[in-house]
């Protein structure tokens, strides 16, 4: 069994904004040459901050992509030969943003408001090799967010 990785990370930020991205790669074998398993992993983010007359704002947005894909064997009893009996691919999506809206009300006071959203999707898309022939298995799903609040925070004295 053998394996191969790659992984890079860089950051960039000047006064109120940020971006960051990564990648993320690993290749292996099994231990047979039907066996291989792959994934890569991509990810971005950016954000700024900004100070209003009004109070002061915060936004956020991300994106990540992500690929697995993976290969199975039966090995013959006399271990001189191999079949493939499945194949599967697993990707999977996600991105998002948000946004933070905040002014201070008074000495103790500061009123905050924020919406975020976020979608998620994933499947696993499968071949399956049998005595009767390929098979195939599809599944997938996904998932949206959407959300909003209001709040104040109040500071209080201990006594």
């Amino acid at each position: 069994a053998d394996s191969s990785h790659t992984a890079i990370d860089a950051r960039i930020e000047h006064d109120r904004g940020f971006i960051r991205g990564s990648f993320y790669s690993e290749s292996r074998n099994n231990g047979t040459p039907l066996q291989t398993n792959d994934t890569t992993i991509r990810q971005i983010a950016a954000g700024a901050d900004a100070r209003l007359v009004g109070g002061s704002i915060i936004g956020r947005a991300w994106a990540s992509d992500q690929d697995y894909a993976q290969t199975f064997s039966a090995i013959a009893a006399d271990r001189a030969s191999e079949r493939l009996t499945v194949e599967q691919r697993v990707p999977a999506r996600s991105a998002g943003a948000s946004a933070q809206w905040a002014r201070a009300i008074g000495m103790r006071n500061a009123l905050v408001t924020g919406v975020e959203a976020r979608q998620v999707s994933g499947a696993s898309d499968e071949l399956q090799y049998g005595p009767r022939g390929t098979t195939a298995v599809d599944t997938s799903g996904r998932q949206r967010t959407l959300s909003a609040y209001v709040e104040n925070v109040t500071a209080i004295d201990r006594m």
